[in-house]
């Protein structure tokens, strides 16, 4: 069973590893009731959204009914939600950050909390210890408290551990990780962070102090072109956004559009 990691300097923290699929489908399925009945709401609907299809989906669909329209593109973004369904104005819209938007944009901050986790886990998103931002590991431990009291998060999962580790409200930056990937502190995002490999000794990076091979690898996710990207910044914790930062709202108002037009 896979795990996911909140890594700190002091140690590491576990949560399931079925937690980030219980996240994925949550916001799949959120984002997906944004826009599933779109296409019977109103005279002009169907053919609209039809108009907004990239050409390779439109002649993969062909002239199917409109009651089969909604499960012909609910289908293709659960194949693949890097697949490119809608374009508008001739710009091809990334599937998987219309959908993560969405989640962003209706859901509450633990709903907010799970698309992040679902879209950055695997590629290192991190908190600010308290040496940079006294009141983020706080802040997170609330939201991970509130999602259990609500039900958004499940119980016994490994979150308890997280808002306690929280509450000790760290001096370093918490990094998150899972175990289908590369872990946190790592030789490759030590080398972004100035650490020269060895060519004659590859175990050089682990053979460095824990301290150490944190410091390096900690500054080289700070040097990563993503770094504010991959911060989870409570300051700007409603209006963060993925990629070309649309959602499924916004894309039914281009819609609506052309319907008016």
């Amino acid at each position: 069973m896979s795990t996911l990691y909140f890594h700190n300097l002091a140690g590491t923290t576990e949560v399931r590893g079925s937690e980030r699929h219980y996240a994925a489908g949550f916001v799949s399925d959120l984002a997906w009731g944004a826009l599933s009945w779109y296409p019977y709401e109103r005279e002009g609907s169907y053919d609209a959204l039809r108009k907004l299809f990239v050409p390779a989906f439109a002649k993969d669909i062909g002239s199917i009914r409109p009651e089969a329209v909604r499960e012909s593109v609910r289908l293709s973004l659960s194949v693949s939600s890097d697949k490119p369904v809608f374009q508008v104005e001739g710009k091809v819209l990334n599937s998987w950050s219309l959908e993560l938007n969405t989640a962003l944009v209706v859901g509450n901050d633990v709903v907010k909390f799970l698309a992040r986790l679902h879209g950055q886990v695997e590629i290192h998103a991190w908190i600010a210890g308290c040496k940079m931002d006294a009141d983020a590991h706080p802040f997170f431990a609330n939201l991970l408290q509130q999602g259990l009291d609500t039900h958004l998060l499940r119980p016994d999962a490994g979150w308890e551990d997280v808002i306690a580790a929280f509450h000790g409200n760290p001096q370093e930056a918490t990094v998150l990780s899972t175990s289908v990937c590369e872990s946190f502190p790592n030789r490759g995002m030590a080398r972004e962070g100035g650490f020269e490999i060895d060519p004659e000794n590859e175990d050089a990076y682990h053979e460095l102090p824990h301290e150490k091979q944190w410091e390096y690898a900690f500054k080289g996710l700070q040097n990563c072109q993503d770094k504010k990207f991959l911060q989870l910044d409570h300051h700007k914790w409603q209006e963060f956004r993925f990629g070309h930062k649309r959602d499924y709202l916004w894309l039914r108002a281009q819609a609506d559009k052309i319907k008016e037009g």
